[in-house]
């Protein structure tokens, strides 16, 4: 799911119509199980980003240490002999690892977002008790 679909479901699903009290009340464990759902999905796909990564970085290491199997070079070739102290350069500044880090970064702002939302929605619950108690003084029953 995409940074952008997620703010706006939040926006959509946090939002508390002040007339229907009740209603709103009783939607806060649905929408709390909905983002749940969202975040875990989220959690797993960072997961296996994480995992690709090492993998890649295992695979780019070999082939710029000069270990990785002969059809690899075969298929993209390289022909500099580089030292075990400058493979770390070479790994950062690796295209693909560079990417592909990119997109774990991303994602990681993803998750930073959707805890925010758990924890706004934490909060509905709150908001719906005060806005009814502000109800009740304003109708003079405090």
């Amino acid at each position: 799911m995409k940074y952008k679909e997620i703010q706006d479901l939040a926006e959509q699903e946090l939002k508390i119509d002040r007339f229907k009290l009740g209603e709103e009340a009783t939607r806060t464990p649905n929408i709390l199980m909905r983002f749940l759902d969202i975040y875990r999905s989220e959690k797993v796909l960072l997961h296996k980003m994480n995992k690709k990564f090492a993998e890649l970085k295992r695979d780019k290491w070999e082939y710029y240490s000069g270990k990785a199997p002969e059809e690899v070079y075969n298929e993209k070739p390289f022909d500099i002999k580089v030292l075990r102290q400058d493979i770390d350069m070479y790994l950062d500044a690796d295209q693909e690892l560079s990417d592909l880090n990119y997109n774990i970064q991303s994602q990681k702002e993803k998750i930073f977002c959707l805890e925010k939302i758990l924890r706004g929605i934490e909060q509905r619950e709150f908001s719906i008790k005060n806005a009814i108690q502000m109800l009740k003084f304003d109708a003079g029953e405090f």
